[in-house]
């Protein structure tokens, strides 16, 4: 069995970097929001300790004596992404940075430690610039070594400028698998159940545009749904997710502490047994060239429930890449050619609202006749492990020197 060896930061000292919220008047107090959060979505030792690893914890200084025996991944979890962060709060990068400890950097520069950045959980934000600045920033810390610095990003199809080691990860796929959340068999209730299930937690414009337009259309009868703003408050909710105060932040624009049917990892069967079709609004929507899926286009496979997804176009192309199956041939999937924003939310409602004229029954059938695909989706999704690009990186880092 393969191990692997993790050094951790000290939390004490992660907790004095911090950031302001963006609603500020909902932090009287002033506490702000911790830079470098420990990742709650898939941390990278579960993720090895997954994949068969025995997975060790070590302090940097018994991992520094012990380094030419036994390599270590030392992780820093920023949240945003440490671009953004970079450009937001640049002081206390720089100040983060400069309080590494000299027996790490040693490490980094002797090919005994892999440094893993994790900027998986958003988009990729960063610009040949900021790329350029990443490198003077570790050059100033004295870590040359920049091949031995790993930066981890979520953005299929991005061209990174080659200054950075990136690697490209799938992160909230993987996430997904992790939840392992099997529904033997779908039991719909046609009397009860609604067509379409649209969960949205923060508030985005086409999210608000695409509610608006079903509203507009006096479709939301058809919906479970959640929206949360001042023109169209819907909530979605059920008794076992409630709020309580023993729970992380649940965004990063609030300070309140929450836990609903919206949070990634709420997977209810009643999302099941109450809806037909998953309609996914995707944090991404707007940016011709960048995707970015996160855990709501892989909740519905987990489900094992079909999609219509608002995202970036080309997102369901993407997913056939990965071998995943989509639905065109029960409802148009043209929406996903559509580069223009406004065109492809067009087609999307009229999607929507073409669905809405079957009745139940005829929608529950449809459904019920593509068990094989939602099948298909779910097996691939607990098979695959995008996660091994990750593992193959840091392997050439830490074996480097053996």
């Amino acid at each position: 069995m393969k191990k692997i060896v993790f050094v951790r930061e000290d939390p004490i000292k992660l907790e004095s970097y911090k950031r302001p919220y963006k609603h500020s008047h909902l932090d009287p107090d002033n506490t702000g929001r911790v830079i470098f959060l420990p990742d709650y979505f898939a941390p990278l030792d579960e993720v090895y300790a997954d994949n068969g690893y025995t997975v060790e914890y070590k302090t940097i200084e018994r991992a520094w004596e012990e380094g030419d025996t036994e390599p270590f991944i030392f992780l820093i979890s920023p949240q945003p992404n440490l671009f953004k962060l970079y450009n937001e709060e640049r002081k206390q990068i720089q100040s983060y940075f400069n309080s590494l400890s000299p027996l790490l950097i040693d490490a980094v520069n002797d090919g005994n430690c892999a440094l893993v950045i994790h900027n998986c959980k958003e988009e990729y934000s960063g610009t040949q610039q900021t790329e350029a600045q990443m490198i003077e920033l570790l050059s100033s810390v004295g870590i040359h070594a920049h091949s031995n610095v790993l930066f981890l990003e979520n953005s299929p199809g991005v061209t990174y400028s080659n200054t950075l080691n990136t690697i490209q990860w799938n992160f909230f796929e993987t996430a997904m698998r992790l939840q392992d959340f099997d529904i033997p068999r779908r039991n719909i209730s046609t009397s009860h159940s609604k067509k379409f299930l649209c969960l949205n937690f923060t508030p985005r414009p086409h999210r608000q545009q695409f509610m608006y337009a079903m509203q507009e259309a006096n479709l939301l009868h058809e919906f479970n749904a959640s929206h949360i703003d001042e023109k169209l408050p819907l909530v979605y909710d059920t008794n076992d997710h409630i709020a309580t105060d023993s729970l992380k932040p649940a965004s990063g624009h609030l300070p309140y502490r929450v836990k609903n049917v919206d949070h990634w990892n709420t997977l209810s069967p009643r999302l099941v047994t109450e809806n037909l079709l998953f309609i996914v609004t995707e944090t991404a929507f707007t940016d011709e060239n960048l995707l970015f899926l996160t855990e709501k286009t892989f909740k519905p496979m987990l489900l094992k429930m079909p999609f219509i997804l608002l995202s970036n176009a080309g997102s369901l192309k993407y997913l056939k890449t990965l071998g995943y199956k989509t639905f065109n041939h029960m409802w148009s999937e043209q929406y996903d050619e559509i580069l223009d924003e406004h065109e492809r939310l067009k087609e999307i409602v009229r999607v929507v609202h073409a669905l809405s004229t079957l009745s139940n029954s005829q929608l529950k059938e449809v459904v019920l006749k593509n068990q094989d695909i939602l099948e298909h989706n779910y097996k691939l999704l607990m098979s695959r492990r995008p996660e091994c690009n990750v593992f193959y990186a840091i392997d050439k880092i830490i074996t480097r020197h053996q």
